[in-house]
This record gives structure tokens, C-alpha cells and sequence, in this order.
């Protein structure tokens, strides 16, 4: 039996919102923090992006206890990091 994705909502620029799905879970070696790949349900606007990276900051015990945060632009080195965990991610599919 499969375990089922988590699912979450996001709102857009224009007032809307977007549900997407758990599709990889990345752990950083090199900061401990936990960083998710969420995949859009169903088709995405033009322009709208399809996937998106967020960071959990967890501070509780509970499954519902964290926030997801958008991981700062100018952090170079952990969106290096965060492209080649999905290459490989990618790479480990295909195979």
C-alpha cells in the first residue's frame, strides 16, 4: 500500500490558488534543514511554475507542526545544492 503525498495550497500573484504535491523530500547534509520539491496539480497557467522548492521550519512534535518557506534568491550555494539533488533525483528516475 502505497503512502499517500501530502498536498498544499499556495496562493498566486492574482488572488488565486494552486494545489501541489509532495514529489521529493531532500535532507542537506550541509544545513540539517529538510527541503521539499512540490509538483502542481493538474495544468499549470502559462507561466506559472510547475515545481517549486520550499524549506521546512519545523517547532513542534506534531505532523501539522511547521511552515514552509521559500528559500532566499540570493543563497547560492543551496540552490546549487538543491539542482543537483534533482539531477540525480532525475537521473535515479530515468534509470
Amino acid at each position: 500500500m502505497s503512502e499517500e503525498k501530502r498536498q498544499y495550497l499556495f496562493p498566486d500573484e492574482d488572488g488565486g490558488e494552486h494545489l501541489f504535491e509532495e514529489w521529493y523530500s531532500y535532507v542537506s547534509e550541509r544545513t540539517g534543514k529538510t527541503y521539499l520539491f512540490l509538483e502542481m496539480i493538474g495544468n499549470p497557467e502559462d507561466g506559472a511554475d510547475d515545481l517549486i522548492i520550499c524549506e521546512i521550519d519545523e517547532y513542534g512534535e506534531g505532523d501539522d507542526d511547521f511552515e514552509l518557506s521559500l528559500i532566499d534568491e540570493n543563497d547560492e550555494q543551496t540552490w546549487d545544492e538543491l539542482e543537483t539533488a534533482l539531477k540525480e533525483r532525475m537521473n535515479d528516475a530515468t534509470e
